[in-house]
């Protein structure tokens, strides 16, 4: 008796459904993306740089913007404070026995954790 590894489901069609979902997802980023950065040409701060540092990490915190934008504390705060204005980031409270504030990228976060979304059943 032969048995069938994959239960009469095509792989191909899996890898299929997965490019489809990664494609959809890569499009949207882009999209955010460039609202992000269209945003912040028309300002004179370093908002492209944390626009480019959240789709890297969505989580930030003051001590990770100053250290990859090379702001002092209060620079790295007013950026931080712009996006929150821009809702580009949601603070989301302290995490661990440091008692640092991380803030989110909401918008960004959501397209890539989202569940994924397959077109079809077969």
């Amino acid at each position: 008796m032969v048995t069938s590894l994959t239960c009469g489901y095509d792989p191909a069609h899996a890898v299929t459904e997965q490019a489809t979902d990664a494609n959809t997802r890569s499009i949207r980023l882009i999209q955010i993306r460039e609202k992000y950065l269209n945003t912040a040409a028309a300002t004179r701060s370093r908002l492209p740089s944390l626009a480019n540092i959240l789709f890297a990490n969505p989580f930030v915190t003051v001590k990770s913007v100053e250290r990859k934008t090379g702001l002092t504390n209060q620079g790295a705060r007013n950026l931080i404070a712009k996006a929150v204005e821009l809702s580009w980031l949601t603070e989301i409270g302290s995490i661990g026995r440091g008692g640092r504030i991380y803030w989110v990228a909401r918008e960004i976060l959501d397209v890539i954790d989202a569940p994924a979304n397959y077109t079809s059943e077969t």
